[in-house]
């Protein structure tokens, strides 16, 4: 019973964290009910094991066995890894989010508000436009290798907030035709990430309204992302089985690896990421020479096989960022958390009680946010980190020409004279605020 109790209070300490940060509307909520998803998977694992690796199992890994006491030790470290997020990310939700409501209703008649509508709906239809006939007819091996032009698909990412903002409107037909356009392109491509731009928001939005539609919101879509889930696994393996059921069995694997001796990673995850952010035009767009960084998924991509891969192809295999931080320390490496927890904190804080700020940031956030905890956190900041600095641009030019617009407005509201009768007898008519007499 000794080996069970870890892995039993971190799927547990994971679930009431999803219940307490989804009502109380925070964002952040996705993360724990992944954490609470993985940790299902984990106590899972350790019923059927032990688990079988490489000859024994018909699969090109290395040779190894892990059993449930191994299982149970790297569940104290994902219980460590998950205390040091939710350490790192409340300190600084709190030091930057402003009190308010999350992902409020969004007046469309106001000036702000159509003003990014339709900025980012011409931006939505050009890049419709040029992205989704060549991605409908693309391949997955086209994609995760990036042989695609990538410009039409920066464009159509870049578009998304316009389906925040029209959730946020309560157009759902704009909605609907950005969540078909995305699941098209996963049945297509067989690459999940397009529905964390074009669905997951909405359904952030539809979950955190006050009507009583949340249960008719989260059954359908639960059974959405785990049906497409399942559809694309099979679809990849001939196998059917949960969505990325392989993940913590990589992370197993790989920590049994770093255990027995192979050489780490340090901190190369954190030191691409602030490079990303500080640096984001390091890009195939704009540099001849460009190489996607080597971060820590690549790094298990060469040391999980048996024989190492020589075809060509951007070989890439994330295992949950529990194995980033394994890799980077051992089971000393939860410290990292406090680490991701406070950049994801910011960011979610950046975003709290500013409805225009939230509703332009939450398509690059709820992916990030996935693709983190998938194990690819350096890979996504390498990649979203240009968008971040767009969206920021133009939330800049929009405030200034929003300031202009309402300094011209405010200008208009003078104080205008009345007929000569009124004005004989003493009386003047304004429009606008009254001026003193004093």
């Amino acid at each position: 019973m000794s080996i069970w109790l870890v892995p039993i209070i971190n799927a547990g300490l994971s679930l009431w964290l999803t219940i307490h940060t989804l009502r109380a509307k925070r964002l952040i909520g996705v993360f724990w009910a992944l954490a609470t998803y993985f940790g299902l998977l984990l106590l899972r694992d350790m019923w059927v094991a032990p688990i079988y690796y490489g000859k024994a199992s018909g699969q090109g890994l290395v040779d190894a066995v892990v059993d449930a006491n191994h299982i149970s030790q790297i569940a104290l470290s994902v219980l460590l890894c998950n205390l040091s997020f939710l350490i790192g990310q409340q300190i600084t939700f709190r030091l930057v989010a402003r009190p308010g409501p999350t992902l409020p209703d969004m007046d469309p008649t106001s000036t702000a508000a159509k003003f990014y509508f339709y900025f980012y709906l011409v931006l939505f239809v050009v890049g419709s436009v040029v992205y989704l006939p060549g991605a409908l007819t693309s391949s997955y091996y086209e994609n995760v290798n990036n042989l695609i032009t990538p410009w039409p698909s920066l464009i159509f990412q870049l578009s998304t907030p316009v389906l925040t903002i029209a959730a946020l409107q309560r157009r759902y037909i704009i909605c609907l035709v950005g969540a078909v356009a995305g699941v098209s392109v996963v049945v297509a491509t067989h690459v999940r990430e397009l529905v964390l731009l074009a669905v997951l928001p909405t359904i952030l939005v539809l979950l955190f309204r006050r009507s009583g539609t949340r249960k008719a919101v989260v059954v359908p879509f639960a059974v959405l992302f785990v049906g497409l889930g399942t559809y694309v696994e099979y679809i990849r393996s001939d196998v059917i089985e949960l969505p990325d059921e392989f993940l913590p069995r990589g992370m197993y694997l790989i920590s049994k690896q770093v255990d027995g001796g192979i050489s780490g990673t340090g901190n190369t995850s954190l030191e691409i990421t602030a490079k990303a952010l500080v640096f984001p035009f390091y890009n195939r767009l704009l540099i001849p020479d460009y190489n996607m960084p080597a971060d820590s998924a690549t790094y298990t991509a060469k040391i999980m096989v048996a024989q190492p891969a020589v075809e060509s192809g951007f070989q890439h295999y994330p295992f949950l960022w529990y194995t980033d931080v394994y890799l980077a320390a051992g089971r000393l490496g939860f410290w990292q958390g406090l680490v991701w927890g406070g950049i994801f904190g910011l960011w979610e804080g950046a975003m709290a009680g500013r409805v225009i700020v939230s509703a332009v940031y939450l398509p690059c956030f709820a992916r990030s946010l996935y693709l983190f905890y998938r194990g690819a956190g350096a890979h996504v900041f390498h990649i979203v980190s240009r968008q971040l600095y767009f969206h920021l641009v133009v939330l800049l030019l929009g405030g200034l020409y929003l300031h202009r617009a309402f300094q011209r407005r405010k200008r208009t509201h003078t104080v205008r004279r009345a007929p000569l009768p009124s004005v004989l007898s003493g009386k003047y008519v304004y429009k606008g605020v009254r001026p003193s007499r004093e």
